[in-house]
């Protein structure tokens, strides 16, 4: 599984890009099929006065389905949390389908 961390306006941290590996690594034992994930943060902190500061999108393919999330929020470890468990669950359905 390759993982391809693409950023926006806005540089991560190695901290950041640890914990977006970290999370997403754990795909690998479980979701054999997927070959590529695409992780793209995007900070929108230039807009000033808006609660969602962090967009997050990751795009993968499994079984020859195209899987998507994308999600925003103000914190950005909590985001990469959700956005962990919801593609969790969309891949559930890609491996049952």
């Amino acid at each position: 599984m390759e993982l391809r961390i693409t950023h926006r306006t806005t540089p991560l941290t190695e901290a950041m890009k640890t914990y977006i590996t970290e999370k997403f690594m754990k795909f690998e034992k479980r979701v054999d099929q997927a070959e590529v994930f695409d992780v793209i943060y995007t900070a929108q902190v230039q807009n000033k006065g808006v609660n969602e500061d962090h967009k997050i999108e990751v795009m993968c393919k499994s079984k020859g389905k195209f899987v998507k999330v994308e999600k925003e929020g103000a914190d950005f470890y909590n985001l990469v949390d959700n956005i962990e468990k919801v593609l969790r669950m969309e891949l559930n359905k890609v491996k049952n389908a």
